[in-house]
């Protein structure tokens, strides 16, 4: 693997680590993204572990099989993970009235399709306090001071990451070391 994708991966996990705990799975999830937008492929019963090692061999792939630029793809991929994570607090607003508008939505579709009788128990069902609908599970979580604060912490960690590891110095550099090994 070449140097820049060892640093991009070594970002990755140190990203990881600087925000573990705050949600299961994340890397993971981003890292699906990842491979998506790359034309890899992947099965959500991965792990993160397989999930990583998968989008290694899709950027390996691309840099040298494809013969495209390490830097173009890294960059590009380091790009990517910084709006993935920007997107998700500057559209919370739309992610929230999806939701709720996912949740009625359900809620009406029931009360259209279902005899009366039916709909009493499932209604009851549904306000028992048992049961917590996923997009009500999904609002919950979106409009939680948590979850606002933790993409906060998560952009602030990559942003320090990105600055230590893909600022204007590193990137003359590894092009000079390119040049050189070439």
């Amino acid at each position: 693997m070449k140097m820049q994708t060892q640093i991009f991966f070594k970002a990755l996990d140190e990203w990881d680590q600087s925000t573990h705990g705050k949600e299961e799975d994340e890397l993971k999830r981003r890292v699906f993204s990842l491979l998506y937008k790359l034309g890899g492929h992947y099965q959500l019963k991965w792990n993160k572990e397989e999930a990583i090692n998968s989008l290694k061999e899709r950027v390996e792939y691309i840099i040298n099989e494809c013969k495209i630029d390490e830097d173009f793809v890294i960059m590009g991929l380091v790009n990517l993970f910084d709006n993935q994570l920007k997107y998700e607090l500057h559209h919370l607003g739309e992610a929230i009235l999806t939701n709720e508008r996912m949740l009625n939505m359900d809620l009406q579709k029931l009360k259209d399709r279902i005899d009366p009788e039916e709909l009493k128990l499932i209604e009851e069902e549904l306000n028992s306090p048992d049961f917590e609908h996923p997009s009500q599970k999904a609002l919950n979580r979106l409009k939680s001071r948590e979850y606002i604060s933790n993409c906060k912490i998560n952009i602030q960690q990559w942003e320090i990451i990105k600055g230590k590891y893909f600022n204007q110095l590193n990137r003359e550099l590894w092009e000079e070391a390119r040049m050189f090994h070439s």
